[in-house]
């Protein structure tokens, strides 16, 4: 439970009332999950311009808010397991080269299942990387 309130997760997702039952949530205003759009700790894509800067540096490099709510996981610009999350090229500085050690169509339940390197590793992690990289992108 701790683990929710951590600078690093707090309001990065919808309560699971959200949004029908909110008035159901136990926790309330104490809630680590956000009640409201203008709770959540993370950048709001929809209201982001899907240019060229969004598809290299936001593009599946944050978990989706919603994902306890159905909706179009192919059209949503989060993501949502380790094969469709990709690191920010700008925070990472990762090569434009596949990493050796990543396996495409590998079930993961930490990223560190892809790459004993985690975030640390110095190429791409599967072919988001790859496409949406500064020196790859729109190149093919």
């Amino acid at each position: 439970m701790e683990d929710f309130y951590h600078p690093e997760k707090y309001k990065t997702k919808y309560c699971q009332m959200y949004p029908d039952n909110l008035d159901e949530c136990e926790f309330g205003d104490l809630c680590a999950f956000a009640h409201h759009e203008d709770e959540l700790s993370i950048p709001i894509f929809e209201h982001m311009e899907k240019d060229e800067d969004f598809f290299l540096f936001y593009f599946k490099t944050i978990w989706c808010p919603k994902s306890h709510i159905p909706h179009n996981r192919e059209c949503c610009n989060y993501a949502h397991n380790w094969q469709d999350f990709r690191r920010a090229p700008h925070h990472y500085g990762y090569a434009p080269i596949q990493c050796h050690n990543w396996e495409a169509n590998k079930s993961m339940k930490t990223y560190r299942d892809g790459c004993p390197l985690d975030y640390r590793c110095g190429n791409c992690h599967g072919w988001k990387e790859i496409s949406f990289h500064p020196t790859n992108y729109k190149t093919q």
